[in-house]
């Protein structure tokens, strides 16, 4: 979760066409315990002598989250600070476990997207139709998987049948991914990603030349994360480090200049409850107050 994360920085238009499928569960969202549902609301917050005060509610990160009884992400929506609704997402879960439909809504409840999804009888996505909320197609999609069901290909299709994009797939012998090629609309390589060696991801562009390389280290408990990013000199141009919690939850953040100095902190607290879910989450952002989050749980159990 938290490398998936931390690669998305560099590469994230990669990964969504990877995970436009993907069922969201409860440890996606570092949840604990049988959630049903969980409400967060976001406060502006002050802080005087080490006594926090809350104050109004902030225009995001307010949001309910629900969950079937499999821990499946169901139903998402997102709230303005006077409580009325932003936006509503819907996820269809068939039988099996896969979604097959979702749905998106906007502010005055109108359907403003849908996908439909495909499944071969081995559980693997084979393709997804986007449609606008006039219900014309947007786009296609199209995977294709070898006998051990790792993706080897996906293409992207126009409304029109053309082809926009195109990405193919390289595994070792231990089915580790090690390489993904996108191609353009003309079939012409635009950019790769290595991932042969571990803790390493290199960007490559059209002619084979290093654009830049992410280096990712965990210490041995995985509580500490360090990511530098180095040009196409090998000279380092980003750091990046995490703690975490025993839960997995963010502890520190910290971006640092060229010259290794820190140039953005963010430092959480957390409450927690029973379940070891936190409850209450306070940020600081640069040593000044960010958010105060507050979060209520409902459970099967």
């Amino acid at each position: 979760m938290k490398k998936t994360i931390i690669v998305l920085i560099s590469i994230s238009f990669f990964m969504s066409n990877q995970v436009l499928s993907q069922v969201q569960h409860l440890e996606d969202f570092m949840l604990q315990g049988k959630v049903k549902s969980v409400l967060q609301i976001s406060y502006e917050y002050s802080e005087h002598f080490g006594e926090v005060k809350k104050g109004a509610v902030k225009h995001n990160g307010n949001f309910r989250r629900s969950f079937n009884d499999k821990g499946q992400l169901i139903e998402q929506i997102s709230y303005h600070n006077d409580g009325e609704l932003r936006s509503k997402n819907i996820y269809i879960i068939n039988e099996e476990g896969n979604q097959i439909e979702y749905q998106e809504y906007l502010s005055n409840e109108s359907l403003g997207l849908k996908i439909s999804y495909n499944y071969d009888k081995r559980g693997n996505n084979i393709g997804l139709h986007i449609y606008n909320s006039d219900g014309t197609l947007k786009e296609k999609v199209i995977n294709t998987y070898d006998d051990k069901d790792n993706i080897l290909e996906q293409v992207r299709y126009s409304p029109e049948g053309k082809i926009s994009t195109r990405q193919t797939y390289k595994y070792n012998d231990e089915g580790k991914e090690i390489e993904i090629n996108q191609f353009n609309s003309e079939g012409i390589l635009h950019l790769k990603l290595d991932f042969s060696i571990n803790g390493e991801t290199s960007k490559y562009d059209a002619d084979g030349n290093l654009i830049e390389k992410i280096i990712v280290k965990d210490n041995e408990d995985k509580t500490n994360t360090e990511v530098i990013v180095f040009n196409s000199n090998g000279w380092p141009i980003e750091k990046r480090t995490w703690k975490y919690d025993s839960k997995f939850n963010t502890l520190e953040f910290l971006e640092y200049s060229e010259d290794g100095t820190i140039n953005y902190k963010h430092i959480n607290e957390y409450e927690y409850d029973e379940r070891e879910n936190y409850t209450i989450h306070l940020e600081r952002i640069n040593d000044k107050p960010g958010s105060y989050i507050e979060r209520t749980f409902e459970y099967y159990d």
